[in-house]
C-alpha cells in the first residue's frame, strides 16, 4: 500500500507511538533521555527556543534551557524514587 510508504505516515505512526510511551512512564524516559541525550536534547531547546523567540539572545536561551531542563529531570527522578518507595517507608504529611 503507498500509505504505508509515505514518510508522512512514518512520522505519524512514530509519534503516535511515542505518545503511548510518554502516557506509559513519562518520568522514566525523561530520565532516560537525561542521561543519554541530555546535550542534544539541550541543543535541541536552544534552536526552537530561537525559533520561538527571535529577539532573545543565545545566553537567555541557554539559561532558560538549562533551569527548564533541569526542574523536568528533578521532577521526574523524584516521582521515581517516591514511586520506588513502599508505602510503609514514606513519611506522613504533616
Amino acid at each position: 500500500m503507498k500509505v504505508l510508504d509515505a514518510r508522512w505516515f512514518r512520522v505519524l505512526a512514530i509519534f503516535v507511538l511515542l505518545l503511548v510511551l510518554l502516557g506509559l512512564n513519562l518520568n522514566r524516559l525523561i530520565v532516560l533521555i537525561d542521561k543519554r541525550y541530555y546535550e542534544p536534547t539541550y541543543r535541541g531547546c536552544i534552536t526552537v527556543m530561537g525559533w520561538i523567540a527571535e529577539d532573545v539572545t543565545q545566553l537567555e536561551r541557554q539559561i532558560v534551557c538549562n533551569i527548564t531542563m533541569v526542574r523536568i529531570i528533578a521532577d521526574a527522578e523524584r516521582a521515581l524514587a517516591a514511586e520506588a518507595t513502599p508505602d510503609d517507608e514514606k513519611e506522613p504529611s504533616a
